[in-house]
């Protein structure tokens, strides 16, 4: 409900946000850990500093062929609903190949916090080695240092509380 909450505040119409974001392709439904695991791919495109959500599809089915990566699209960072890389995640890839020195901004990561049900952990690729977090969208609220490598878990200041990011190579 916190998340919800959030995203209605930062929205403020939840109509509007519907449309800015997008809903799922498929709801989840109960399953043994209470919930069915969800699998997400979100595509951003640039300018690479303030990256826009250009699509974004979930399946309950992992081999889905619409999660798979279109030749243009690199695999950028995976976000997961619980500390350990599980859980409910959303894998984020860009139009602009790997990290570089500029890297990608995600400014509104809303979509991707309602779809794994708050951001808890996350793997990088290609080249995503440094990484920075807010909790406010557009890079607001309170920062972290510049972080290096994986995200077991994201500490109890930004867990459930990413709501934009920014990512590079050093």
């Amino acid at each position: 409900m916190r998340i919800l909450n959030r995203f209605l505040a930062v929205a403020g119409l939840s109509a509007v946000a519907a449309g800015l974001l997008g809903a799922p392709a498929q709801a989840a439904t109960p399953a043994a850990h209470g919930k069915e695991i969800r699998y997400c791919k979100t595509v951003v495109d640039g300018p690479k500093e303030a990256s826009k959500v250009v699509s974004r599809t979930c399946s309950a089915d992992k081999g889905a062929p619409a999660l798979a990566a279109a030749p243009a699209e690199t695999v950028l960072i995976t976000f997961f609903e619980d500390a350990g890389y599980v859980g409910y995640y959303d894998s984020v890839y860009g139009k602009y190949g790997a990290c570089d020195s500029s890297g990608y901004g995600f400014s509104d990561l809303t979509g991707v916090q309602l779809g794994v049900n708050g951001i808890s952990s996350y793997y990088y690729y290609n080249n995503c080695n440094v990484q920075r977090l807010y909790t406010d969208t557009y890079y607001g609220g309170t920062a972290s240092g510049a972080l290096y490598g994986d995200r077991f878990y994201v500490g109890d200041t930004f867990n459930d509380n990413v709501w934009s990011m920014r990512v590079w190579h050093n």
